[in-house]
């Protein structure tokens, strides 16, 4: 990961806590990230990725430019710059052609311990000098962004039980989907949609396959962490 190119490795390990802590989801982060005064000096965009019981790779947050192809399937057992910086537990960094342009990716493992858990990209414009973490610091912006991950209730949403349909949510998953973030049972959601329980449980059903989820608690947690739904949806919960 680069840090910019003011600051000693103890301030921007202190500020990129920082950006974790004042993050509200996943996009947040990321776009905090990308326009950072510091940090994200020459960042044009940045990624969240989280990692399945399977060594798969989801999407999970994004801003600005992407590095990889968001609708790519990438897993640690493929040759590509997140699993190289993954298994390496080490920064990966190299220059690739993004929309007629030469960029620098940058790739951030997320390492727990020894657990992996996902990564954040970025990409800069190779026009502008920055100096790449020292290892210390790799470490530390490791584990702070990995403990930041789980923090988005995201540990086992990716637990791939199932295969996840393509597509989006329709108008009426979405209404339900909302419902189930303000802690409504399935008969409220049906007595304001205007529907039979047993459409809500169908519906439901179709919800979890679209979101990679295999439960009510998992696809509130997704569509929390991945700002699918607004976070004011969830403060009326708690209010």
């Amino acid at each position: 990961m680069h840090g910019g190119n003011c600051m000693d490795d103890l301030g921007r390990i202190a500020k990129i806590s920082q950006i974790y802590a004042q993050s509200t989801n996943a996009n947040d982060y990321c776009r905090r990230l990308t326009h950072d005064s510091e940090l994200g000096k020459g960042m044009l965009g940045t990624q969240l990725y989280a990692l399945s019981n399977r060594g798969s790779l989801h999407l999970v947050g994004s801003y600005g430019l992407e590095a990889f192809d968001p609708q790519a399937s990438m897993s640690l057992f493929e040759d590509h710059p997140i699993a190289q910086a993954i298994n390496s537990r080490s920064v990966w960094f190299g220059v690739k052609p993004i929309q007629q342009r030469e960029l620098t990716v940058w790739v951030l493992p997320l390492i727990k311990g020894d657990v992996p858990v996902g990564a954040s990209t970025s990409l800069t414009d190779p026009k502008v000098d920055i100096t790449p973490f020292s290892a210390e610091a790799t470490i530390a912006a490791s584990n702070a962004g990995a403990v930041y991950l789980e923090s988005l209730g995201l540990k086992n949403l990716f637990r791939e039980t199932q295969q996840t349909e393509d597509g989006q949510l329709t108008d009426r998953q979405y209404e339900i989907l909302l419902g189930m973030a303000r802690g409504e049972t399935n008969a409220q959601i049906a007595q304001q949609l205007i529907l039979s329980e047993s459409s809500i449980k169908q519906e439901s059903v179709r919800i979890f396959r679209v979101l990679g989820v295999g439960s009510r608690q998992q696809a509130v947690a997704k569509a929390k962490a991945t700002g699918l739904i607004p976070q004011a949806v969830f403060a009326e919960e708690m209010a």
